[in-house]
């Protein structure tokens, strides 16, 4: 459709929020054949992407009142919608989904992208939350991008999190075999990558060209995903690119190189420094040990800073009730079934008192000779 010439001063009356001439022109039916029409404007807005652009909430629900069409597109494809997504006009964004049910498969732009991959890309919170109900969160770009893609390159977290809680798959690749995780490490974006992996996603998943996020991150300089990734027991076998060693000297990145030497016998509870509390805990339940690797975690942690390496540290105690949650599932089942046949015992005492005491000497110094991180049941008699 051919641009239509319209009074400028139509649009800045629109643009600043007067809709005076607008509902004249309205009620006298002049401008009924333009209400879809590309106007001569930088995009080649019509007026409802004009007034969505200016975030003119009023005008926006006039327009759809009088039959503007919600899926009319500037000349760059992009709909009211997507330009109301994009620049954050939650008031605009409202009556624009009133108007459409299918605002995430009917109006992408040229390239494929829909109104939720553009609110996750400018991080537009608010609006993703209002599109997730009825978006669907997997609907790629035309390059493969999702809106996951979007939200972690550009480093949005709350995003990613909304997304995949909305059912996002963490593992989806685009055409060149990138997943989510592997744009987030390229970048930098520490938090999402970490969020991802949580979630679910592959460490080791690569690019068509054969590039894992690990390989990525070392040539794009960033130490601290590749830590995390090491952390999370990410392969470090040569890609097509060359080891990682290789791959971080190539690039410039030597001090990523020489941290991939020192590391080279770590477990992944050695990472003390990239291990969240939540993450050390978890290892030393599923059973990790204090004792493997080359240095080991305990050694890494003697006299270490950060919560990480004060858990290791407890976990190498004696069993206590303070130190039970760290011991892996068989050694606090066994600690479990001690205590019960101390209680046992301890009720066959003549007195309160000596019940107490009895109580006590076998938590304090029966269980914790009793309970061991690597036994896995019960001592034998």
């Amino acid at each position: 459709m051919a641009a239509v010439p319209l009074p400028v001063t139509l649009l800045a009356d629109l643009a600043r929020g007067d809709l005076a001439a607008l509902h004249l022109l309205l009620l006298s039916g002049t401008i009924d054949s333009l209400l879809d029409a590309r106007l001569e404007t930088e995009h080649q807005d019509t007026l409802l992407t004009w007034a969505a652009r200016h975030a003119q909430s009023a005008a926006v629900r006039l327009l759809l009142d009088s039959g503007a069409s919600v899926c009319a597109t500037t000349g760059r494809g992009a709909t009211a919608l997507f330009i109301a997504c994009q620049n954050g006009h939650y008031d605009c964004v409202l009556p624009l989904l009133r108007a459409s049910a299918q605002a995430n498969s009917d109006q992408a732009n040229a390239n494929g992208a829909t109104p939720l991959f553009i609110a996750c890309q400018q991080g537009r919170l608010d609006i993703a939350r209002l599109l997730c109900t009825g978006a669907d969160v997997n609907r790629a770009r035309n390059d493969g991008g999702t809106p996951l893609f979007a939200a972690c390159l550009a480093g949005h977290m709350h995003i990613a999190r909304l997304l995949v809680d909305a059912g996002a798959r963490v593992n989806q690749p685009n055409l060149n075999g990138a997943s989510a995780l592997l744009v987030a490490c390229g970048r930098g974006r520490v938090e999402c990558s970490r969020y991802l992996i949580d979630a679910g996603a592959a460490v080791e998943q690569p690019m068509a060209n054969g590039a894992t996020p690990l390989a990525i991150s070392c040539m794009k300089g960033h130490l601290e995903i590749v830590k995390l990734l090491s952390s999370h027991g990410a392969s470090r076998a040569a890609t097509p690119f060359g080891s990682p060693e290789e791959v971080a000297t190539r690039y410039g990145y030597p001090s990523i190189a020489a941290w991939l030497v020192a590391s080279r016998g770590w477990t992944p509870l050695a990472h003390l420094e990239s291990l969240t509390a939540a993450r050390a805990t978890s290892l030393l339940r599923s059973g990790a040990g204090l004792h493997e690797g080359e240095p080991t975690p305990l050694q890494r942690a003697a006299g270490g800073e950060g919560e990480a390496a004060a858990l290791v540290r407890r976990a190498a105690e004696p069993w206590s009730p303070a130190s039970h949650s760290l011991f892996p599932a068989p050694a606090r089942a066994c600690a479990v079934a001690l205590m019960w046949i101390g209680h046992r015992i301890a009720y066959g005492s003549p007195s309160r008192s000596e019940l107490g005491a009895l109580s006590d000497a076998w938590r304090e110094h029966v269980v914790p000779h009793a309970v061991a991180r690597e036994r896995s049941g019960p001592p034998v008699a």
